[in-house]
């Protein structure tokens, strides 16, 4: 739509027979645009508005679009306008069968004297809605793109709503003059007399999706707020996943903290099986993933401080809560600004109360060390909620300075990529002298689980240090600002929710969104080679940024190739299988 003059087009969705025929009337040719295969009609900013409830749609013969006269139609059916917020909208005028609003594949509600908006909020994907007047008539309405500060946009819905204003206040006054000399007045028309609607119609938007779970977001189809985000179950309702389900609204029923997301448990849904849904609040800035600059040094040192917090609640229960799947993707930021960030833990579908845990699972690049893999774990392989600890410490640390990419040899061995990440930070802090990071490699980012420091003795440290840096200042890391931790360059939706990194559920490879639970991912989705890797094997010339990636990432390389000898130094057959392995390329691990 190259016109600013346009500013809606009406299409038969799906070329319906009924709507297409209303586009090919006689009456409406004057708005008719487009050929015989694909006809539509216009809607201009300078068209004559003639009703003080803007361009209405009907069968009565001074309408501006013209329905047929069959059963279902009423003379005044709906209009079109604009609301306060200067937002195209359609009012259903109290016609005989409704109007229905259709955004997204949901069904809708059919409501009459009801106003919709024609375009939903920015979290709604789809970017046209549907308007069902009755069977085979559904219209596809087709917004102009177009930005609520404009002088000419702002113009055009100002002179639209003064001529409704004008043809308003002319109406009440031949009312009044009517009502003066004693004559009755004219019987009130269908849409004066529809009746009260039954609450606000309330629209859901999918924003995640895991294993267990679809996140929605649910927003009002008249004033465009957001009210809140929605978890529901997911199909299959099988006896595993119903108890899984039932463990995280259990969870979440009990705790509450200004860093951990609110929620509460809501009614059954009849879709799932009656179990019950979760609704949390909608946090639209999203999460750290998704922020689009970098954290500031003082945001980090916020965001330690107010996590380790909500640690201290989850580890401080009774039995224990630990969360288990700690990343950028799970912090959800609830405002920044001048006087800081706010953030809180979301999505605790993998979380558990329990002393000694078990089960494998969580997002393998920010797995602890001491978390089981492989089936020859035993019964005695356990851990503790100190595992929470170290992933949290890494999601800091590698926003402090950049890190190597997450291999995908290292995916199910915590253990060994533990010892390079460990090493390469030791390194970096030596060089640009992180108070920081000197405090999470001593606390935080400990192998021994028993040498790790608990959520208490962390968040003591933290605020300490951060009355420290506060105080005399500290120096900034060497390394660029591009400290976004990496991540897969699998993208769903710059939803609140995140984006989804690679996670387990037992033994099982899975996809997390923020808010949702686990879900199956095949081995395509797993993190593969980077970019200036591939460049770089490749022979092509590397910008600075991918020069400085690939050098951090043979850095790594490096040291998984010393602890590969490590490993094998003690054992001769070993050494002397990796000798036979190696070739032309280099040694494999």
């Amino acid at each position: 739509m190259s016109d600013s003059d346009e500013f809606l087009r009406l299409y038969a969705h799906e070329r319906s027979s009924g709507a297409m025929k209303i586009i090919n009337l006689t009456q409406n040719e004057w708005r008719r645009r487009g050929d015989e295969s694909d006809p539509y009609l216009v809607f201009k900013f300078s068209d004559p508005v003639t009703d003080y409830r803007g361009i209405v749609v009907g069968c009565a013969k001074d309408v501006d679009v013209h329905l047929p006269k069959r059963k279902g139609f009423s003379r005044n059916h709906f209009a079109f306008a604009f609301d306060d917020q200067h937002r195209p909208i359609v009012h259903d005028l109290g016609s005989k069968v409704g109007l229905r609003v259709m955004y997204n594949a949901e069904p809708g509600s059919r409501r009459s004297g009801f106003k919709f908006l024609l375009r939903g909020p920015a979290v709604c994907k789809q970017s046209y809605s549907i308007l069902d007047i009755g069977e085979l008539r559904k219209f596809r309405a087709v917004v102009s793109p177009y930005d609520n500060t404009s002088p000419d946009y702002i113009a055009g819905v100002s002179a639209f709503r003064q001529c409704m204003k004008q043809l308003s206040d002319a109406r009440d006054l031949s009312h009044l003059e009517l009502t003066k000399k004693g004559k009755k007045t004219p019987r009130p028309s269908r849409w004066q007399t529809a009746r009260p609607d039954n609450g606000p119609v309330l629209v859901k938007d999918e924003i995640g999706r895991g294993a267990f779970g679809i996140v929605y977001c649910v927003w009002d189809a008249t004033t465009g707020k957001i009210s809140h985000a929605l978890k529901v179950p997911l199909k299959p309702f099988d006896p595993y996943r119903a108890s899984l389900w039932k463990r995280e609204l259990k969870i979440m029923g009990c705790v509450k903290h200004e860093h951990i997301v609110e929620s509460e448990v809501s009614d059954p849904d009849p879709s799932s099986g009656q179990l019950f849904t979760l609704k949390m609040e909608y946090l639209p800035l999203g999460s750290l993933h998704a922020l689009p600059t970098p954290l500031t040094p003082s945001e980090r040192m916020e965001v330690l401080c107010q996590l380790l917090s909500a640690l201290e609640y989850l580890h401080g229960k009774e039995p224990p809560i630990a969360h288990r799947d700690i990343k950028p993707d799970n912090i959800l930021v609830a405002s920044r600004g001048p006087s800081g960030i706010h953030v809180k833990f979301g999505d605790f579908g993998l979380a558990k109360a329990e002393e000694n845990l078990q089960t494998f699972c969580g997002t393998p690049e920010y797995l602890a060390p001491e978390i089981p893999v492989g089936r020859d774990t035993t019964a005695n392989d356990t851990y503790t909620v100190a595992v929470d600890i170290w992933s949290l410490g890494l999601v800091i640390a590698k926003y402090e300075c950049a890190a190597p990419t997450f291999p995908k040899k290292y995916t199910k061995d915590p253990k060994r990529w533990a010892k390079v990440v460990i090493a390469y930070f030791r390194r970096e802090q030596e060089k640009n002298g992180s108070k920081l990071l000197r405090f999470l490699l001593d606390t935080m980012l400990v192998e021994n689980p028993d040498d790790r420091k608990d959520a208490v003795t962390c968040l003591e440290g933290a605020l300490a240090l951060k009355k420290e840096i506060s105080r005399i200042g500290t120096p900034t890391p060497s390394v660029p600002s591009a400290v976004t931790p990496s991540g897969p360059s699998t993208v769903i939706t710059p939803s609140i929710y995140g984006t989804p990194t690679p996670s387990f559920q037992g033994t099982e490879l899975s996809m997390v969104p923020t808010g949702a639970s686990a879900a199956t991912v095949r081995s395509s989705e797993v993190p593969t080679e980077s970019r200036s890797h591939k460049r770089s094997r490749l022979g092509e010339p590397l910008s600075r940024p991918a020069l400085q990636q690939s050098d951090m990432a043979a850095t790594a390389e490096a040291e998984d190739h010393q602890l590969s000898e490590d490993d094998h130094s003690d054992n001769p057959k070993a050494s002397k299988r990796r000798k036979v392995g190696e070739g032309s390329k280099g040694s494999r691990v």
